[in-house]
Parts: structure tokens; sequence; C-alpha cells
């Protein structure tokens, strides 16, 4: 996706997020927050590394795509079914109503499904298209839930009006795939071996990335009522906005990483030290803005969330940098170092949020995610420089074994 339909995705979230606040009320936003979570779980749990699989295997096998077109399908219909058995399962201890936890399962199918199609459009080079599918899924969301207050102002009318746009937008790219397709809806087992090989790893990081992001929801909706979660909900939505830059400007300096193998480590850390400042600045504009903005579009109702996204921006910021950090390690091929480092920082989340959250509850919550992003910036700064140094040392043990080749 490039830069500008990130800010319009962006701008598409903001909207609909302030709708959805100014209908619901601070306890409504925060019950709608809380199964979009549990639905970005299931999407996540759910999708097994097979989106990126779907990019990596239709890229370099054209002939691939209806299997895969196909096997999206049917992986996306398991999920919802998994997610929607165990959702129900734990009705009880979640204290939600079944019908938000059956759609919150939908919707994260849903999700998922359109993720699986978008990212087959990526691996066919169709990236206006992909762009095109991106903006106009948050515009049908945002649509879709205007026109369901017309009727309804509840939880599981906006969550309706959510899943029958994506819906539609997965159904939408599923026709520009399959066109042309002889559609005979059997699973194809010969491409799933290649898939899970493929995705296994980027599946794990994906996943603790979310976890670290939106595990702590799960923990405040225990201790928390529903006014506290909406309150979260509008400080995580602009902490989203913040963190979007780093993200961003990873994406055009990850492929120039991995073209140029020396002076990988020295780029990196200039490219970070851009981001400190560049991040410095944005963290302190939004803190500056936070309270008049959230007064302005939110409501008065909403100004507890701005302590809670003063607590989140610290968190911000290492997460800017511990994005560019992680550019070099992928670059240089060491996956599973950055698997260890989410999961030691998804341990701390965990760890710090329930000692503060019980107490605290949002503040708490926002405090766990800056620890653990603080912490996750230590860990992949020393991953990154021990790396390094195995790396000079190489390139130095090479240089003196041609030395009597280069004397000669």
């Amino acid at each position: 996706m490039t830069i500008a339909s990130r800010f319009a995705v962006m701008l598409a979230g903001i909207i609909t997020s302030i709708v959805t606040a100014r209908l619901l009320g601070p306890e409504g936003r925060g019950l709608y927050f809380y199964a979009v979570t549990l639905a970005g779980f299931v999407t996540q749990f759910g999708n097994l590394g097979f989106p990126s699989a779907n990019t990596y295997i239709v890229a370099r096998e054209r002939d691939k795509l209806r299997a895969l077109t196909i096997n999206s399908l049917w992986l996306s219909g398991l999920v919802f079914v998994a997610g929607a058995g165990i959702l129900v399962s734990v009705a009880g201890q979640l204290d939600v109503p079944i019908a938000v936890l059956l759609l919150a399962a939908a919707l994260g199918a849903s999700n998922l499904l359109f993720m699986l199609m978008s990212n087959l459009l990526v691996g066919l080079q169709r990236i206006a298209q992909f762009n095109i599918f991106q903006i106009g899924y948050n515009l049908l969301v945002l649509v879709a839930i205007l026109c369901v207050a017309l009727m309804f102002e509840t939880v599981a009318a906006f969550l309706t009006g959510s899943l029958i746009a994506t819906v539609i937008a997965a159904l939408l790219a599923f026709a520009a795939l399959a066109r042309g397709f002889d559609l005979q809806l059997h699973f194809d087992v010969s491409v799933l071996r290649p898939a899970v090989r493929y995705s296994l790893r980027a599946f794990i990081v994906t996943l603790l990335g979310f976890i670290v992001l939106r595990g702590n929801v799960l923990i405040l909706g225990h201790f928390a009522d529903g006014d506290e979660l909406g309150y979260y909900s509008v400080a995580a939505q602009l902490a989203d906005v913040v963190a979007i830059l780093p993200v961003s400007f990873a994406l055009v300096v990850f492929p120039r990483l991995v073209r140029q193998d020396v002076g990988r480590y020295e780029a990196t850390w200039r490219q970070a030290k851009l981001v400190a400042v560049i991040m410095l600045l944005v963290c302190g504009i939004a803190a500056l803005l936070a309270s008049l903005f959230v007064r302005i579009a939110f409501g008065e109702a909403y100004m507890p969330a701005v302590p809670v996204f003063y607590v989140m921006l610290p968190g911000m910021f290492f997460l800017g940098m511990s994005t560019m950090l992680a550019q070099y390690l992928g670059a240089v091929g060491l996956p599973k170092k950055i698997i260890a480092v989410w999961l030691v920082t998804t341990l701390c989340l965990f760890a710090v949020a329930g000692l503060l959250v019980p107490t605290h509850q949002g503040i708490g919550a926002a405090a766990a995610l800056s620890v653990s992003y603080t912490i996750l910036f230590l860990l992949m700064s020393y991953a990154v420089v021990r790396q390094a140094r195995q790396e000079r040392k190489k390139y130095s043990s090479q240089a003196f074994d041609d030395l009597p080749e280069i004397l000669s």
C-alpha cells in the first residue's frame, strides 16, 4: 500500500471512530471496540500466515491463483466456525452478549477473506487495484455504519454494518480475481505445504505484534466497565495514527536494506535517528493538540481518553524506533531473533498489565503498552548491535583470509 493510500485509510478509520463514538457513547463505543478487538484476534490467530504466503506463491507461480483463491474461501469459513465456537464457549467469562460474539467471529473471518484476496492482488502486481480496494473497503464500512445509524444505534447493529461492508469488499475482490475461473470449490492440498512452510515465521511475528498491540484490551475488558474501554478505544485510535508514520517509512527503507550488503548497519542507525527526530516532533504536536481534538471530534464525554493517550505516547515513539531496527534484522535474514524479541515483549506486556490494569484500569493498560514497547526497543537495539559485530568479524576474517592471495 502506498503512503497516500495508508493516510486515506487512516482518515476513513478516524471518521468511522468519531461516528461510532458520538452515536454509541463511551460505554457503547467500549463494547464495540472490544468486539472489534475480538474480531482482530480471530483474524490474526486464524490466518496462519497465509496472506503473506498468498502473495509469495502467486508472484512466483501464477498458475496457482485459482487454487489459492478457493483455498482462501475454505480457510475463512473454517476460521469463522472455529472462532465462533471458541468465543461462544467463553461467553460467560467475557460477559458479552452471544450475538455480539458471533458477529465478532463473522467479522474476523470476513476480514481474513478480504486480506487473503487483497494479498493475491499484491502478488499479481495489481497494486493500483489493491489500493482501490483498501480505500474502498474503509469507505464502505463508514457508509454502512452511517446507514445503520439512521435506523438503529446499537453495538450489534454497527457490527452488522461493518460485517456487511467487509463481506461485500471481500466478494468484490474475489470476483476481480476469479474472472474466468472454473468455480469448483474443492480444497487444493498441493499448495498447502509450501504455503505453511513459507508463512509460519511471518505468522508468529505478526501474531505476537498484534497481541502486544491489543492484548491489554482483553485484560482491561475483564477489570473495567464499558466507559473505561470507550476512553481507551479513543486513545488507542489516536495512538494508531501516530504509529502509522514509522511503519510507512520502514516499508520504503526495507527493500534498500535488503539490497545493501556493506554499510547496512550504519544506514539503519541513520534512518533510525531520522525517524527519532520525526517521531519526537509528531509526538510533541500530538500531545499539544490531543485535548482540543478529542473535545471537538469526540465530545466532552471522551476527555478522560486524553491522559490515557499521553501515557501511550512514549510507547509509540519506541515502537517507531523498533520498527526501523526490525528492518535490519529482517534484511540480514534473522526472523528467529525477531520472534524471540517479540515473544519476550509479549510476556512483559501481560506481566505489567496484570499488575497495573486491576488498580489503574485504562491508564494502567496504556502504561503496560508503553513499557512493553520500550522493552521491545531495548531488545531490538541489543540484537542489532550484536548482529552488526558478528558481521564485522566475518568481513574482517574474510579480508584476512584473502590477504595472501592479494599480496601474491
